[in-house]
């Protein structure tokens, strides 16, 4: 069994800029407990974002996320700066910094790629900086001493080695859990790239393959936790942007419980949407099948946990 208090400060979640202020700030209450930081974005234009819906949500809307922020840091939560789109440049960048200086707004972490990471640092060197899984190289090969935390997703997630390989260098270690990518991906988010990389694999494996290895189950966060001696020192970070509190607090509590419910999945095929965010199987999600999908995570985790007592 794994003691409540083992998720206390672990998770991170993205900020629900379209949702009401009052709601978010509920939300915020009801999970300071398990809350690390909440990751938002700059209202600085379309380059900063890499979905067009979040670029609207942002858009004219300063007030209500600097009152958000506000109410963040007061619940003693930590604010993660994200700053992982494609080819910002210098200039790019420094308007970012200018617009922090100037609105007094000092992040305690900072997600962005590889090429940012040093200029960020020097700029906000209080912040812990971040290695997103946006970098073209999410496997961390190419992570350098610029950053303290390697964001880990993708084939990270079965690979217990490989983070410890991590730790052992001196990093820390986010488990970016229900994302969806697929672990070999190592071009820019973009939708055409992305289909055409989930079409390959489902014709290769099968849809209900595909869904099973890239979606992250709680139960498969349980098996980690039971079997991977390193499991206090990671943190955990859920992708949720744009989708909104109630999608959420539904994939927060999932994780927290460390179980899935076979009902549910069988009832509603969104339910598998909660542990995969990945656009392409989110349009196919009403034709996986779960029975499927469950007798291959079983599998899975019973040799996961059969290698890692070796």
């Amino acid at each position: 069994m794994v003691d409540e208090a083992f998720f206390e400060r672990k998770f991170s979640v993205g900020l629900c800029l379209n949702e009401p202020f009052l709601a978010f700030k509920a939300f915020l209450e009801k999970n300071q407990r398990w809350l690390n930081s909440i990751y938002f974005s700059l209202p600085l234009g379309d380059r900063f974002f890499s979905r067009e819906s979040l670029a609207d949500e942002y858009r004219n809307n300063d007030e209500k996320l600097f009152a958000m922020l506000d109410t963040i840091a007061k619940l003693g939560i930590r604010r993660e700066m994200a700053i992982n789109t494609w080819d910002l440049t210098e200039e790019e960048l420094a308007q970012a910094i200018r617009y922090c200086n100037d609105r007094e707004l000092q992040p305690e972490e900072i997600v962005c790629l590889r090429e940012y990471g040093r200029i960020l640092g020097r700029a906000f060197p209080k912040a812990e900086i971040k290695y997103s899984v946006n970098n073209p190289e999410a496997d961390g090969s190419r992570i350098t001493n610029d950053f303290h935390t390697l964001v880990a997703g993708k084939g990270l997630l079965r690979d217990m080695r490989a983070r410890h390989s991590f730790l052992e260098k001196g990093f820390q270690i986010t488990l970016l859990l229900n994302n969806g990518c697929i672990w070999t991906c190592n071009t820019p988010c973009e939708s055409i790239c992305c289909h055409r990389y989930f079409d390959h694999m489902i014709r290769s494996h099968g849809l209900d393959w595909t869904y099973a290895k890239c979606s992250f189950f709680p139960s498969e966060l349980r098996a980690l936790i039971q079997n991977d001696p390193q499991m206090s020192r990671y943190k955990y970070k859920i992708s949720n942007r744009p989708l909104g509190l109630r999608y959420t607090q539904q994939v927060l509590d999932a994780y927290l419980s460390l179980e899935e419910s076979e009902a549910s999945m069988q009832k509603d095929y969104r339910y598998l949407a909660l542990f995969c965010t990945a656009h392409p199987l989110a349009v196919r999600m009403q034709d996986i099948d779960p029975n499927q999908v469950l007798t291959l995570k079983k599998q899975w985790i019973m040799e996961l946990e059969h290698d890692y007592s070796r």
